[in-house]
């Protein structure tokens, strides 16, 4: 097996997700200036179900089949590979296809009584048919990754980015009109062509791979079906549950706000804002932290397995200082350029205020994700979901109770208090089964305090141009340099830390 180093890894990996990520923020972007916050707010509900029939389609397939296929490649059987992939091949196309006729079916009824939109109607039958090509590309995806092909499958989502953004945006140009029945059909049919390309791509990819690898040990492969649905079974039901849950509470958002008495569209609109708009905004970032907790789950692991504590917890406490200092900086910009970012980019005063509102919410989310990476590595996965399951009942019964009283507010109580007690939980969770203490001086209060001083002068500065879009961007960048600086005084990031991290990194996978 071809092996790279973690470095070259994380340097892939990141630099793929941010491009994804920073496609699909310029369609989101685009999409916000053409469909409008009601438009939006019927495309993100559509893109819950998009993601309910994902998990129903491929849960735990991707994560199943990369340790068996690791296990058969270190033996050297490249027959024992191939017969799992056709095993997984042929379960993947039916799932995935089971799930398509499902939504197909349903089509109408969750436009009605989902999406609350009955144009809807047509974009989710047609979404529907992207299931198969994504349940086989997940497959694919967990083969490669077993066999060290990070770097080429991160690829794959450039593809499937880059295809969307060039069915919708010329599509969408020439048709000039606003009914959400066309649109969001547009929309549909992007989608289902960028997974189509990507499960090309990466099926190519997996052709390559398979026939480069070395050693033939040809023997009896009777109960591939069986070892192959004993691992993917528990962790697709655990997935089930969680999606499950996820789209109740996105599809009583909307019908919670209006008993509030905000009217339809309205309600449907505010839906967008938040999910089509603020909270991918604020998640963006989070590109760099995943790419790396990805990574970090077999270093943490093989360190512990080793004997060597004391350098997986070394790891583990540069990984939150980091998330930490990272995600400190981020909180202030938002909230200091909240009203430029919905004035310039979204187009939307609503979403600027709502970005003010959230944006101290980047380190308890940016935390919670690596954390629960590193417990996952740690053999908690237990705790991972309980707590996902905790958050999950907590939110839908806020929604079904407060948004009628509250409204938007509300919703944004909702939002803050689920960040909130995820991320104390794992956290805290992380650090009893370590033993470790929090070093609040190091992870919070100097950050904290360069990230306020930085901002704030970047603000300041920024106020000499107000209405220039450009220079409110550098008086931004500006600050973020500054922070570097402040950081770099006040002892935060030490030399040494810095060195730790580029060998590690640089070692060999």
């Amino acid at each position: 097996m071809k092996k790279g180093s973690l470095l070259g890894n994380v340097v892939v990996l990141t630099c793929g997700a941010l491009l994804s990520r920073a496609l699909g923020m310029v369609l989101r972007i685009y999409l916000s200036g053409r469909i409008g916050e009601y438009g939006m707010g019927v495309y993100s509900l559509i893109l819950s179900l998009f993601t309910l029939g994902s998990v129903l389609g491929s849960a735990g397939i991707s994560a199943a089949v990369s340790k068996i296929a690791a296990e058969e490649l270190a033996l050297g059987n490249r027959a024992g590979v191939r017969r799992l992939m056709r095993v997984t091949g042929a379960l993947s196309l039916f799932m995935g296809s089971a799930a398509s006729l499902l939504f197909s079916i349903t089509a109408k009824p969750l436009a009605l009584h989902f999406v609350d939109e009955k144009e809807a109607a047509l974009g989710i039958f047609l979404i529907s048919l992207s299931f198969p090509f994504m349940a086989v590309s997940s497959a694919l995806k967990g083969y490669l990754y077993a066999a060290n092909r990070a770097k080429k499958t991160a690829l794959s989502l450039l593809v499937e980015q880059l295809v969307k953004l060039a069915a919708i945006i010329p599509v969408l140009e020439w048709y000039h009109g606003n009914e959400i029945r066309i649109t969001m059909a547009v929309l549909a049919v992007s989608m289902v062509l960028g997974e189509a390309f990507s499960c090309i791509y990466l099926y190519k990819l997996y052709r390559k791979s398979i026939s480069k690898q070395k050693g033939e040990k040809p023997r009896k492969q009777n109960g591939m079906l069986t070892r192959l649905l004993r691992l993917s079974v528990p962790m697709g039901l655990t997935s089930y549950i969680i999606s499950g849950f996820r789209a109740v509470e996105n599809m009583l958002i909307p019908l919670r706000l209006q008993q509030y008495g905000t009217g339809k569209e309205d309600a449907i609109s505010v839906y967008g804002v938040v999910k089509g708009m603020v909270m991918p905004l604020l998640t963006f970032p989070s590109a760099v932290i995943t790419s790396v907790a990805v990574l970090l789950v077999p270093e943490i692991a093989g360190s512990m397995a080793a004997g060597r504590k004391e350098e997986a917890h070394r790891k583990i406490r540069l990984a939150i200082k980091y998330t930490s200092v990272l995600s400190l900086l981020l909180s202030p910009l938002f909230f200091a350029f909240s009203g430029e970012i919905g004035a310039y980019i979204f187009r939307s005063e609503q979403a600027g205020a709502i970005l003010k509102n959230l944006s101290f919410l980047c380190p308890f989310i940016y935390l919670e994700m690596v954390c629960q990476s590193m417990l996952q590595s740690l053999g908690e996965q237990l705790s991972s979901l309980r707590y996902n399951l905790l958050d999950s009942s907590m939110r839908i019964l806020l929604v079904w109770f407060f948004l009628p009283v509250g409204g938007v507010t509300a919703l944004m109580v909702v939002i803050i208090l689920s960040n909130l007690l995820t991320a104390v939980l794992t956290v805290s969770r992380l650090l009893k089964v370590v033993h470790m203490k929090p070093d609040l001086m190091g992870w919070v209060t100097k950050p904290l305090l360069a990230s306020m001083l930085s901002v704030f002068l970047s603000e300041r500065l920024s106020r000499l141009f107000e209405g220039n879009l450009l220079m409110t961007a550098l008086c931004a960048g500006a600050g973020a340099l500054l922070y570097l600086v402040f950081l770099r005084l006040s002892g935060c990031i030490s030399l040494k830390e810095l060195r730790f991290m580029k060998g590690q990194l640089r070692r060999k996978q």
